[in-house]
This record gives C-alpha cells, structure tokens and sequence, in this order.
C-alpha cells in the first residue's frame, strides 16, 4: 500500500486558506494547539500579502503602502515569535522575500520540479538495475545520499508552489526509491518500455 509522502506547502496553504482569514489572531499563553495552528497559518498568510504588497510598493516608489505593509508584517512576525515553534515560518517568510527581490517565480520552481522528477526517475532506474546485480554497502550509501538530495530540493522547490499547480505535476519521489527496492525489475521494465516509446 503506497503511503503519501508530502511536505509542507506554504503557497499552497496560503492559497487554500486565505478565502477564509478574516484577521490576525493574537498568541496568548493558554492558546491550544489548534488555536495556535490557526493563528500561526494566518500570520504566514497576511505576511507573505504584507511582503507581496511591500514589493510592489517599492517598484512603484509608494512609501506609504510600503509602511503600511510593513507595519502589518511586524505584527505578523510579533504572533509568530510568541511561540518557538513559529520560528521555521518566519524562516518561510525571509525565504519568500528573498525569492521575491532575486526575481525568481513559480514558473522557475515548476521547471526545476520537473527536471528533478526526470533526475529522480533516472537514479531510480540506475538504483533498481543496482538492487537487482547486487551491490555493496558503500555503493548503496551513495545511491542514498543522492536521494536524500533529491528529497531536500524538492522541499525547497514546492515550498511556494501553489497547491492547484502542484497537483498537477506532483510526483512520489519517495515512493520511486521505494519501488526500486522493492519490485526493481518492475521499475526496469518500465523504464524500458519507457524508452521504447521516445
């Protein structure tokens, strides 16, 4: 039975979500876990808008929406500072401005995406072909090593994809290793019939 393997969509969850944010909610310190969920989602929301909003003020020299947004982020970095675990989206938050003033876009990351996915299917062919002949403990380390890079770009890569153009192109790069050591002759027949059809 194939498990999902996701991570963390921060697009994602700001999109889905953002239909239903009416306002920041404040950290108090009896808050529950699901009222600190909630207000931690709409933190990171507001703030990637305040950080969207900031950006476009700049380019159009608006100092005043520049503020304004500003000011909002603070507020927003002030609720997720008052739990620890708010501190990997804040973390969010610098990455997604930084993406933003280096000009990169979604269409860089869904490109990069699907070029690790055809890396991916690649060393999982080669890693099934490995499984099957048979190989050393060091050879597999390495094999192991290459997808746990793999795994960590692809979080870095869906980070900000929204959810709706994810679902599109997403693939179970975990489940590919998986496979590979579980049916690898499987993965090698496909890969060859695969071939065939190009």
């Amino acid at each position: 039975m194939q498990r999902n393997y996701r991570y963390k969509n921060i697009q994602g969850l700001y999109y889905q979500n953002t239909h239903n944010s009416k306002g920041l909610l404040k950290v108090s310190s009896n808050i529950d876990e699901y009222e600190l969920h909630e207000a931690f989602s709409k933190a990171t929301q507001f703030g990637m808008m305040a950080i969207d909003n900031m950006f476009n003020a700049k380019k159009n020299d608006n100092k005043t929406e520049y503020i304004k947004s500003k000011n909002i982020l603070d507020e927003c970095i002030d609720i997720l500072n008052a739990h620890f675990l708010g501190k990997n989206r804040i973390e969010s938050l610098n990455r997604y401005s930084q993406r933003l003033e280096s000009g990169r876009t979604i269409d860089d990351d869904i490109k990069e995406y699907i070029d690790l996915v055809n890396k991916c299917k690649t060393l999982t062919f080669d890693y099934a072909k490995s499984n099957l002949n048979g190989m050393d403990e060091a050879e597999r380390n390495k094999y192991l090593s290459a997808y746990e890079d793999i795994f960590n770009k692809e979080k870095q890569l869906i980070e900000f994809i929204p959810r709706e153009s994810l679902n599109k192109i997403s693939v179970n790069l975990y489940w590919m290793k998986v496979d590979a050591e579980r049916n690898p002759q499987k993965i090698i027949n496909d890969g060859m019939e695969t071939q065939k059809h190009i």
